[in-house]
């Protein structure tokens, strides 16, 4: 009862309606987009980094463990997320412009891969993208260490929020071992994490804990 009394108060405010849909409706558009714009970024020539990270790193395929990390926080989160729309929304709101973000990021810094990188394919839902070109140099910054990033900062709970970290860490290091991704990637994703948080967060001032109620935060 409590999600639902949630959902129906949050939905009788015209504001929440407004921005909501807008949300979704800009998210939808930028999935519709996205594989042109990472085609043009896969054809462009870029410049090399020297990471002495990655070569001293021995490279290895763990793509099945770097998507099943990403996509268990990702379900886990927007689970718990679900039963806050004010929360859900400031979360959509905030990976939208990490989207923007890191789109801007991708097309000022045209970056080539290390040369020891290992393709990452996704075992879950790679077919129903990305499926006639390879892509390898969707750099600078982490899409997938930045979107863990985005919900550990705006998780609705501590333990969730451990379980986020302790996920996070392990996805790094996993797209290091991958090779795909240079040291100052993975580095730079929780600063552009944490920004799009805070622009989210400046439509309503609100923090969302305090949203959420006492007893989520200490779950």
């Amino acid at each position: 009862m409590l999600v639902k009394d949630n959902w129906k108060n949050a939905w009788a405010s015209p504001d929440f309606r407004k921005h909501f849909i807008v949300t979704l409706s800009i998210l939808v558009l930028m999935v519709a987009f996205i594989d042109h714009f990472f085609y043009y970024i896969q054809s462009r020539d870029g410049h090399p980094l020297r990471d002495v990270v990655l070569d001293w790193l021995p490279a290895d395929d763990v793509s099945n463990y770097i998507f099943a990390s990403l996509y268990i926080g990702v379900i886990i989160a927007m689970g718990s997320a679900l039963r806050y729309p004010e929360a859900l929304l400031t979360g959509l709101q905030a990976y939208g412009y990490l989207t923007l973000m890191r789109m801007c990021t991708l097309y000022f810094i045209p970056l080539e891969p290390h040369p020891a990188i290992v393709s990452l394919e996704d075992p879950f839902i790679g077919y129903l993208f990305y499926d006639k070109i390879e892509i390898t140099k969707d750099l600078f910054f982490s899409g997938h260490v930045s979107t863990i990033c985005l919900l550990v900062i705006t998780a609705p709970g501590r333990n969730l929020r451990i379980f986020l970290i302790l996920d996070t860490i392990l996805l790094a290091g996993l797209m290091l071992v991958q090779h795909a991704h240079y040291t100052v990637d993975i580095l730079a994703a929780p600063l552009f994490a944490a920004f799009s948080v805070y622009l989210a967060g400046k439509r309503t001032q609100t923090v969302i804990p305090s949203a959420i109620g006492k007893e989520s935060v200490n779950e």
